[in-house]
């Protein structure tokens, strides 16, 4: 690798690492937003979306796998999907 090459590879390695280390406990991702990350890491935001399209594009990469979700459709399918499986005794 190229020394351009080099110093790409060595951002990303810190903005991984800084965001793994933010998203390391459950329920951060919602909370712990790019801006976290890049200031973790001693970077700008720019650096962030130099290296990927979307906070779930860092995180595919950081994390190896897809990205939580949770917001309100998310919810209400889960608890008609608990109301189904588990209904309440009359």
């Amino acid at each position: 690798m190229n020394k351009r090459q080099q110093g790409k590879a060595a951002t990303r390695a810190k903005l991984i690492a800084a965001a793994r280390k933010l998203w390391a406990e459950p329920g951060t991702y919602e909370r712990m937003g790019i801006r976290e990350i890049s200031t973790e890491a001693g970077m700008s935001t720019g650096a962030v979306f130099a290296n990927w399209k979307s906070k779930a594009d860092l995180w595919r990469d950081a994390m190896g796998y897809e990205p939580p979700v949770d917001c309100a459709e998310v919810r209400a399918v889960l608890q008609a999907s608990a109301a189904t499986l588990y209904p309440r005794a009359a």
